[in-house]
């Protein structure tokens, strides 16, 4: 009987599963935390979980951001591709 508890609480915790996306706002919206307004096209950061939306300042605590320079990397990539391409270079 205890471990068939254990397991549910233990596979409870492991399914709180957060990501975060940084992305800009489609339509006009509240931050979850601060409750303020979000306009369409303002930068958010958006749980995509719970679906909860946040302004950059005003992010959860367990929020974390590293930057590692492969997306910005990977737009040039693809900027230059696109260019040469149309060009025919």
């Amino acid at each position: 009987m205890h471990s068939k508890v254990f397991y549910i609480i233990f596979d409870i915790q492991l399914n709180t599963k957060v990501m975060y996306k940084i992305i800009q706002a489609k339509f006009s919206s509240k931050c979850a935390k601060s409750g303020k307004r979000i306009k369409k096209g303002d930068t958010i950061i958006y749980n995509i979980y719970n679906k909860s939306v946040y302004i950059p300042g005003n992010e959860p605590k367990d929020y974390t951001y590293q930057d590692d320079g492969k997306m910005v990397q990977a737009q040039e990539n693809a900027y230059f591709d696109n260019f040469c391409r149309e060009n025919n270079i």
